[in-house]
């Protein structure tokens, strides 16, 4: 079908193909609105969505201006339970505090870089909700470098970060998904129109 991302800050139509059993097709009226930074619903189709009792996992969601943050508040305001993860503790309490207005939130102060951090992340949540029904990998990092410029370092930290993350969160995921479940994965337009100073970042 047809590529659901439409670059960033741009219009996300088209990402919730990818969970039709939880979804309903109404589901097109959702957009991404970049200069609110905040995922709008209208009021007409928000009522069709229900995740009541549905527990919801989202990497990268620390402060309340980003990508992250907006998935978050909108399961929310869908009757779901979220938990939210990211390295920043001080953004990612922002964002929980923020959060909570809308219902069920928990945060867990994550490294999605390294496998015992995200055993860890799982251990808790499992012990807070039980099980879980739908992840997002959303958790990415944007250095702008040259590649000519960048150490070996700074290239294994955004593949860290940007890729393996989502092979780590996606192993140790699916151990809770008995009863069956969703894992997103979120992604770029620049994985197919790169720019300078993006290369590893287009590249993860």
């Amino acid at each position: 079908g047809k590529n659901p991302l439409y670059g960033s800050r741009r219009l996300w139509m088209g990402i919730w193909d990818y969970i039709p059993a939880l979804l309903p097709q109404q589901a097109k009226a959702l957009y991404w609105t970049g200069a609110e930074n905040s995922l709008d619903l209208n009021k007409e189709n928000m009522m069709s969505f229900d995740f009541k009792n549905k527990n919801v996992g989202i990497t990268g969601a620390a402060g309340i201006h980003g990508i992250g943050f907006a998935i978050a508040k909108m399961f929310l305001k869908c009757g779901a339970n979220v938990f939210i993860c990211d390295l920043r503790k001080e953004a990612l309490d922002e964002a929980a505090a923020e959060l909570k207005k809308y219902g069920t939130v928990k945060a867990y102060v994550t490294d999605v870089s390294k496998p015992e951090s995200v055993t860890g992340m799982f251990e808790e949540a499992v012990k807070d909700f039980g099980y879980i029904d739908v992840f997002i990998n959303n958790a990415g990092v944007y250095p702008q470098a040259m590649v000519c410029d960048m150490s070996a370092d700074q290239w294994d930290m955004v593949m860290n970060v940007n890729l393996k993350s989502v092979f780590l969160c996606a192993i140790e995921c699916r151990k809770w998904m008995e009863h069956g479940g969703v894992i997103l994965n979120a992604a770029s337009y620049a994985a197919l129109l790169g720019s300078a100073g993006s290369g590893a970042y287009a590249a993860s």
